[in-house]
């Protein structure tokens, strides 16, 4: 005969069964086991009538799964690669999945190379500042995706969600913030002992802070963006963030170098 939740308790501890429903996300399922600390939960009907029961065994098993998804995303790579051993799939199967994002990031790249060229007289007046594009370049993009991952977990896990999605941005771009000061100071005094142009330390440490902070914002704006309007936010880490905050860093310091050095 069809057995109630109500009579599902824990022989031990006798403590009132958290049920799972059927059609239960994977992800909130790890989570109930996490909040709650079991080591098995019912799975029952709209009616509460017990299905069957799923321990923590399987609960690793499908965070292992739940876990390599998230890392193969983050990678650009979905698909058939996320079902089978990525080492076995195809090689044109591999090309398929992985190319359309590094077409994505090329012209990425193209268009940070445009904007380049419209600062090509800044750099033809004063030429060492092209030694810093790619210290600006990867410094913001190495924010972004440390920022982007901690968001990314955090949806992931439910410790991110509608109530506290804007303070924990605001948290992660006050850091954001305070890393990029620190790092503007180092690399202006740097820049402006290296070269002996005090202006020019100004314009490089001034653009760090800016480009650091902005990378800092796409990487905890872009994530819950997409969680909230229904798509995976691993997706849009990588090559995305990567390939906006590439245009935009190039803007702010040939930006602010164009009008603290008066070029």
């Amino acid at each position: 005969f069809p057995v109630t939740i109500s009579t599902v308790i824990d022989s031990e501890l006798s403590y009132r069964a958290v049920p799972l429903r059927p059609d239960e996300d994977q992800e909130k399922a790890i989570r109930t086991f996490s909040d709650y600390d079991r080591v098995a939960l019912p799975v029952v009907d709209t009616n509460g009538i017990l299905l069957g029961i799923v321990t923590i065994d399987d609960m690793m098993d499908v965070a292992e799964e739940e876990t390599t998804e998230d890392f193969h995303k983050m990678a650009a790579v979905s698909g058939k690669a996320m079902r089978d051993k990525l080492l076995q799939v195809s090689v044109p199967n591999a090309i398929r999945l992985r190319l359309p994002w590094l077409i994505i990031t090329l012209f990425g790249g193209m268009l940070a190379g445009g904007v380049i060229q419209i600062f090509e007289e800044a750099l033809s007046a004063v030429i060492v500042l092209a030694m810093f594009i790619p210290v600006i370049m990867d410094m913001g993009g190495d924010i972004g995706i440390q920022t982007s991952t901690i968001v990314i977990r955090g949806l992931a896990t439910g410790d991110i969600n509608r109530k506290n999605a804007a303070k924990c941005m605001m948290r992660e771009i006050r850091i954001g913030i305070s890393m990029g000061v620190i790092c503007g100071i180092v690399v202006g005094i740097a820049g402006q002992i290296w070269q002996g142009v005090p202006m020019l330390g100004v314009a490089v440490g001034s653009a760090m802070i800016a480009t650091i902070t902005v990378a800092t914002f796409l990487g905890a704006f872009l994530p819950v963006l997409f969680n909230r309007i229904g798509v995976d936010p691993a997706v849009v880490s990588g090559p995305l963030i990567t390939t906006i905050k590439d245009i935009t860093g190039l803007l702010i310091y040939f930006t602010i170098a164009s009008l603290v050095m008066g070029i």
